[in-house]
């Protein structure tokens, strides 16, 4: 088994098979009789929810070590299970219970040491690795309520003794179960600083509905202070909070109104979700190819249509310019260039293609109650955040537009000499450096989807070197 994953067509056409080949970056290629024939193929294992939830983690030790996590929903287009090691995170396709094959080809078994403890066997024969559990970390579950829910969490404390500063861990838009997020707090572990990663609500172990809107989570994460505040070996003095994209907006509103120990921000907005979301669609389809006059139009369907959301009412004005840019849209010949990715079929509201239905049956579907997200402007809390901060950005960011948020938030900040905002030319969404020369599928779903990711340099090493700083104060 070489990593190769084929996928078959579900509808029963008669369609050939798709090659999805990670390790040269080739994607959804037809798959031919004569490479067929020369595949050695196991079917994909689906685990059963909750299954690895208490194998996430970091195993083997401070010279050798990996972390499995897991994002266990479709929220990056289909739940996938994530192996990082150093700078790098591959994925590892589930084969049987407790047994996967990563990207690299590599044989992952979930297996016990040998005072019956979790661990790792990595590849087979004489160069098999056996990691232990790290016992650097020590890990526990703790809950907290926020609004009428029960959020499930756990607390990761570093080496050492403590009490240790501590960091609560903002999700992004996708992925609200906490397993995703210990992909971005190594740097704090090793700064000394401990986490707490929590599954939104409605995810996981906690309790809710799915939905949230960047106010629950500001709310949340006020609870989550509270809640490790109060956590005998956590420093109740030295609380951040560390916030990944959408996070990003529920941040500055919470460090607006407490007296936090530090505030970081990575790939974090500085413009409102309209305005970061237009970036977005717009940046897709003209790395896809479409063409500048068609990416323009729908822009300017998007722009309306956010419009119409955030007010909650018809507006005759915008209404008719939508009309336009759909009108646009629908004669366009090179919007067939972008291809929807699996997220976007899975919610085609994430889409970069507006929805081309009529008007009149459109508008009736935006309006009725206002969505006061879409206009939230971050930099209107910022103004009033006076902890430390630290924001990083990566240039080539596909979903926030990385240079005009750095300059919004750091004329925002009232405190120039505590704040730290930093660009990565190279560095995508996730500060992960894009990999060159995909085939089938978009940089951006080859991004979403973890296939040759790594970490841009320095970028984690700048976020140890920085909370060590500012928490050893």
């Amino acid at each position: 088994m070489d990593g190769r994953i084929v996928i078959v067509r579900p509808d029963g056409s008669g369609a050939p098979a798709l090659l999805d080949d990670p390790q040269r970056l080739r994607f959804r290629q037809p798959l031919t009789p004569a490479e067929a024939a020369r595949l050695s193929l196991r079917p994909l294992y689906e685990p059963e929810p909750g299954e690895l939830d208490d194998r996430c983690g970091w195993y083997g030790d401070s010279g050798d070590w990996v972390l499995l996590t897991q994002v266990p929903d479709s929220s990056f287009g289909e739940p996938m299970v994530l192996v990082g090691a150093g700078e790098a995170v591959l994925r590892a396709y589930p084969v049987a219970p407790g047994r996967f094959v990563r990207g690299d080809g590599a044989e992952l078994d979930l297996v016990c040491d040998e005072a019956g403890g979790p661990a790792l066997r990595i590849g087979g024969g004489p160069g098999t690795a056996m990691l232990a559990r790290d016992e650097r970390y020590r890990e526990r579950p703790i809950t907290f309520r926020a609004g009428p829910d029960d959020l499930a969490a756990t607390l990761v404390t570093p080496a050492g003794p403590g009490p240790h500063p501590a960091a609560v861990i903002l999700h992004g838009a996708a992925g609200g179960q906490r397993d995703f997020c210990r992909l971005l707090v190594q740097p704090a572990l090793d700064a000394g600083v401990a986490v707490l990663l929590y599954d939104r609500r409605g995810t996981g172990r906690s309790t809710g509905t799915p939905e949230f809107t960047i106010f629950d989570q500001a709310t949340a994460a006020e609870a989550a202070l509270d809640r490790i505040a109060a956590e005998p070996d956590v420093d109740a003095d030295r609380l951040g909070l560390i916030a990944f994209s959408n996070g990003g907006w529920s941040a500055p509103m919470v460090a607006a109104r407490r007296d936090l120990a530090f505030l970081v921000g990575i790939g974090v907005p500085g413009v409102s979700m309209a305005e970061s979301e237009l970036h977005r669609r717009t940046r897709v389809l003209r790395d896809s190819g479409v063409g500048p006059e068609t990416v323009d139009a729908a822009g300017e369907a998007w722009r309306c249509v956010f419009a119409l959301a955030s007010a909650g009412r018809p507006e005759e004005a915008v209404t008719t310019r939508l009309a336009a840019a759909l009108d646009r849209l629908r004669s366009a010949a090179d919007l067939d260039r972008y291809v929807v990715p699996d997220y976007a079929r899975a919610n085609p509201m994430l889409s970069a293609v507006p929805p081309l239905a009529p008007v009149d049956e459109l508008v009736p579907m935006l309006v009725g109650e206002a969505d006061p997200e879409l206009g939230h402007d971050p930099v209107e809390d910022y103004a009033r955040v006076r902890c430390p901060t630290l924001h990083q950005w990566g240039g080539a960011d596909t979903n926030v537009p990385a240079r005009l948020s750095r300059e919004r938030i750091a004329a925002a900040l009232p405190d120039p000499a505590v704040a730290t905002l930093r660009e990565y030319p190279e560095a995508e969404h996730l500060l992960n450096v894009a990999p060159s020369g995909v085939q089938g599928i978009s940089a951006e779903e080859a991004g979403n989807g973890f296939h040759r990711f790594r970490f841009a340099p320095g970028v984690r090493d700048d976020l140890r070197d920085w909370l060590s700083a500012v928490t050893s104060r």
